[in-house]
């Protein structure tokens, strides 16, 4: 499919002048390409078993054709080529590490303090150096379910996949730069543990002066997740007409059951935050038709 949106409507930012924080406007335009498919498949069929599948994938391509004023829009994060939804920032590639001291210090930092890319090249990390690192948006999802009955039990398992998005990581958010309690635990650089992961505990540094704080906590958000589970015993018609019933199928299910992805103790589906977190769920019940 082919989707083309004109005249698209969201909320702008305004400058502070103009006595308003945002204004619902008309910005641009906006195309959608993408492929939906979906196989099913009965891929055993017998007197007592019965196995089927089902398999879904789904990829999207959302783009910014044109935006009203003059190329890309900064201050709402809006790029022409780019989804609407976008991380715009600086680009971590590192921690300066001791040997390269002589070349963080013309950058006017030191061994142990974040190393961000310097884009075009020029010697100096400026607002120019901020790119366009990756969206919420995946590059394609998709899910494969089965279901296998074997005379009255049955048994059915839902995985799914989103792959090609990124996250702002609230937890990365909780770090604490100059390594005190009530921080988030993470991979500390120091002399002795040349990580390049987070920069060096030190006090004269907040959340809100330590340059480049921010390119810490985007994360690749892609993910493969156990959805379901459930098994279920569907009692004979005999003994369930010998309890005055139609039909009575006993099931237990379980949801949320395993996930793998980057993210170290956390589902990517949640999307960053830690509120809210996606749920590991057991449920149990009794299906009755009279």
């Amino acid at each position: 499919y082919t989707t083309h949106t004109s005249n698209l409507l969201l909320s702008r930012f305004l400058p502070q002048t103009s006595g308003a924080s945002r204004v619902v406007q008309n910005v641009g335009e906006t195309r959608n390409q993408g492929i939906e498919l979906s196989l099913s498949s009965r891929n055993v069929v017998t007197e007592d078993v019965l196995w089927r599948t089902n398999l879904t994938f789904f990829s999207n391509r959302e783009e910014i054709l044109q935006l009203t004023g003059e190329g890309d829009d900064v201050a709402n994060g809006w790029f022409i080529g780019y989804p609407t939804a976008v991380f715009y920032d600086y680009e971590k590639i590192g921690i300066w590490q001791e040997s390269e001291a002589d070349e963080a210090a013309s950058f006017g930092q030191e061994p142990g303090e974040i190393k961000v890319k310097d884009q075009n090249g020029d010697g100096e990390i400026t607002p120019e150096d901020r790119v366009v690192l990756g969206s919420p948006r995946p590059d394609w999802s998709g899910s494969l379910e089965n279901k296998i009955n074997y005379k009255n039990f049955d048994i059915g398992a839902v995985v799914c996949a989103r792959v090609g998005q990124m996250m702002q990581y609230e937890y990365y958010a909780s770090y604490k730069p100059q390594g005190v309690e009530n921080g988030a635990s993470v991979d500390y650089w120091t002399p002795e543990n040349p990580t390049n992961a987070f920069p060096r505990p030190n006090a004269r540094y907040s959340d809100e002066n330590y340059q480049y704080f921010s390119s810490l906590t985007y994360e690749d958000a892609s993910f493969v997740k156990l959805r379901s589970v459930t098994l279920g015993y569907t009692l004979p018609r005999r003994l369930a007409n010998e309890l005055s019933l139609d039909h009575m199928r006993i099931y237990f299910k379980g949801k949320n059951l395993l996930t793998l992805s980057k993210v170290e103790d956390y589902d990517p589906e949640r999307g960053g935050g830690l509120s809210w977190p996606m749920t590991r769920a057991f449920v149990g019940g009794v299906d009755i038709r009279f």
